[in-house]
C-alpha cells in the first residue's frame, strides 16, 4: 500500500497514493519496497515530505491539500 493520510491544522484530511508516481519514475523503483516507502520524513520548517537522506524523492505538504492521489507529468 503506497498511501498515506495527511491531516492538516484545520482539520482537514486527504489520503495520497502515491503508487502512479512511484512506477513512473525509474529513480524511484526502490521505493516500491513499501518497507522502504513507509519511512517517509517530514520537513515541517519547508512544509516537504521526503524519502532517503539525500530527498530522494520530496513533494510540498500543501501540494495534497484535499487530493486523493497523484499523477506524474505527462512528458510531451
Amino acid at each position: 500500500d503506497y498511501k498515506f493520510l495527511f491531516t492538516f491544522s484545520n482539520g482537514v484530511e486527504s489520503t495520497v497514493d502515491f503508487k502512479r508516481i512511484i512506477y513512473h519514475g525509474t529513480a524511484l523503483r526502490g521505493y516500491l519496497d513499501v518497507t522502504k516507502f513507509k519511512k517517509m520524513n517530514i520537513d515541517l520548517d519547508k512544509s516537504d515530505i521526503y524519502w532517503g537522506k539525500n530527498w530522494d524523492m520530496c513533494f510540498h505538504i500543501e501540494a495534497y491539500y484535499n487530493e486523493t492521489a497523484i499523477a506524474p507529468i505527462k512528458k510531451k
